[in-house]
């Protein structure tokens, strides 16, 4: 396919209609899944099924299983290529200063407005339309392809991770197993047409406990004032890690709640504190962070300068381990290629410094993935669009890079 073709053209501008109509903020997915999973099933043939992961928040699978087997393990077991599209039905909340509907498409100068279209469902819309082209072309490739669109990737990732343990649980058509090999790939339609991320920090979310000791606030000392402790450690982290930070050795560190369980005027000693805290886990080089390493040295710097009180960590949702695939990977080279005859500028490979579902897949499952979809411009700001140019230019990539994937 060298030209993108006016049927088709209506057809994505249709699909993205109906997408950005349902108004599936995180935690509200339920009627978008189902209806791309009845989409999947009677529009393109796929095996599909939507999930319930957590009330309204729903994820839906489809996939396409052809039982030609294109390679052997040495241990005489088969795998079958694997390519992965999909990404997140969740948006952000709509918010105010909007000059349309957000959630009703709006075309104009060859830009698409509404609350998605760019974050990411004109990227999903761009994927399911490369595959109906391929399904009228009455091509099938030689292995698997799955299409997912997960919940909640906006706010804590329950979508994704709920994803994984589907796959780990072996209840997926087409998922038997997953392993860190180059049969399988994974291409989110993110908003990255320029770049192509193939890494990313990652970060956790701590709880941060300190148990004092009651008394009478009269005689401070008769007690253990864990908001004492706390104070005295926040202000001891910052000194730890904080100039590693400026000086880029290291992932940022912010303190986003501190509170005690004080109701009322007493004159008790408070014997309990509780503070969030935001780490950042860098993913470059000797810095490559791992959140237990991070939360071991929490505990050692507490028992050698506070030395009283007892501190508890606990990992908060949403936790995001660091990543980064290999630039030499042969499904991302292949990638580099089709995109090479069809984009006069090639992008670039970036390491992100914020976070996403693929920290999730890559480090749970192993899967090499990357974040690549179509340009557009106000990402979760009023008047947020998608550039319609660069979703046709994406359709083309993606329906040209799956068959040359399975070729």
């Amino acid at each position: 396919m060298t030209i993108m073709d006016e049927k088709y053209k209506k057809y994505y501008k249709n699909l993205l209609r109906r997408l950005i109509s349902f108004p599936s903020v995180s935690g509200n997915e339920v009627e978008c899944a189902k209806y791309l999973e009845g989409f999947l099933r009677d529009e393109l043939g796929m095996n599909s099924k939507s999930r319930q992961v957590e009330k309204n928040s729903w994820n839906v699978y489809g996939s396409y299983v052809e039982e030609k087997l294109t390679e052997s393990r040495s241990d005489g077991s088969v795998s079958l290529k694997h390519l992965i599209l999909g990404g997140h039905i969740d948006v952000v909340p709509p918010g105010d200063g909007w000059d349309t509907n957000p959630f009703e498409l709006t075309i104009k100068d060859g830009k698409a407005y509404g609350r998605g279209t760019y974050d990411m469902k004109g990227g999903l819309a761009a994927q399911i339309t490369a595959l109906k082209i391929l399904k009228d072309e009455g091509i099938i490739p030689n292995g698997r392809i799955s299409l997912i669109g997960v919940c909640d990737e906006e706010r804590l990732s329950i979508g994704a991770n709920a994803f994984v343990k589907d796959v780990q649980a072996g209840i997926l058509d087409g998922y038997p197993s997953i392993h860190s090999n180059d049969n399988s790939f994974f291409i989110m339609a993110e908003p990255h047409f320029d770049n192509i991320v193939i890494g990313a920090t990652g970060k956790v979310l701590l709880e941060l406990k300190v148990k004092g000791i009651s008394g009478h606030a009269a005689e401070p000392e008769s007690g253990i004032n864990a908001i004492d402790c706390m104070s005295e450690f926040v202000s001891l982290i910052g000194k730890k890690f904080g100039a590693d930070y400026l000086d880029g050795k290291i992932g940022s560190h912010c303190f986003l709640k501190i509170e005690s369980k004080y109701e009322g005027y007493s004159l008790n000693i408070p014997d309990e504190c509780t503070a969030l805290l935001n780490k950042q886990l860098d993913s470059d080089g000797a810095s490559n962070e791992d959140a237990d390493e991070f939360i071991k040295e929490l505990y050692e710097l507490y028992n050698e300068e506070i030395k009283r009180g007892e501190l508890i960590i606990e990992k908060r949702l949403p936790y995001y381990p660091s990543y980064s695939i290999d630039k030499n990977n042969k499904n991302l080279l292949l990638l580099f290629n089709t995109i090479k005859r069809r984009k006069s500028n090639l992008p670039e490979l970036r390491v992100n410094r914020g976070v996403s579902d693929a920290n999730v897949v890559f480090s749970m499952l192993g899967i090499p993935t990357i974040l690549f979809g179509p340009g557009g411009a106000d990402l979760h700001k009023p008047n947020e669009h998608l550039d319609l140019n660069s979703a046709y230019e994406y359709i083309g990539i993606i329906h040209d890079y799956i068959l040359e994937f399975f070729d």
